[in-house]
């Protein structure tokens, strides 16, 4: 091949080589995905967090002003929490904390967010709530399978919890059993 036909596709513009380098980035990914669900997620009960709750509510906010709709706002407190931690240990607190959110997950609708706010506090978020009847509704199912149903480790013990509810765009009651 002579010199003025190799230089010939170059000079007019046309790709005669390439190169390609590929790299499986699977383990950076994994490793992204990993910080991010722990970023967001109780590490305790994978529930989500204060930080993804905030992100939630925020745009649950959003969404009911624009479509002139309702939410609600559970808060849940379990009562006397502390002793069970002062006179079981921790980690049993840290399995009824466990069983308490798979308990409140299990009553509510799939698109509402349990989320673990720290210690023994958790918060319900429920759009689409038009009435204080259907968040009061919420509250009393969880109230009634917690009277009702002990929860068994070792030893089966009930536990008491205090809710508040808000509701958007105005504020409701508080319950306790």
């Amino acid at each position: 091949m002579a010199d003025d036909q190799r230089g010939q596709g170059f000079a007019h513009g046309e790709v005669t080589h390439y190169v390609g380098v590929f790299s499986d980035i699977t383990a950076i990914k994994t490793a992204y995905e990993q910080l991010n669900y722990q970023a967001h997620h109780d590490s305790l009960t994978g529930l989500p967090n204060r930080l993804l709750l905030e992100d939630r509510l925020h745009v649950a906010l959003q969404r009911a002003r624009r479509e002139q709709t309702g939410l609600a706002v559970l808060f849940v407190d379990l009562d006397r929490f502390k002793k069970i931690n002062d006179s079981l240990g921790h980690d049993v607190g840290d399995r009824v904390l466990c069983e308490v959110a798979v308990r409140m997950s299990k009553l509510i609708r799939g698109s509402d967010t349990v989320a673990r706010l720290g210690g023994d506090e958790f918060l319900i978020l429920m759009e689409g709530v038009h009435d204080a009847a259907t968040a009061s509704s919420v509250a009393d199912k969880i109230l009634e399978d917690l009277r009702k149903t002990p929860v068994s480790l070792e030893q089966e013990f009930f536990v008491g919890v205090s809710i508040g509810i808000s509701l958007f765009p105005r504020t409701v009651t508080i319950r306790q059993r």
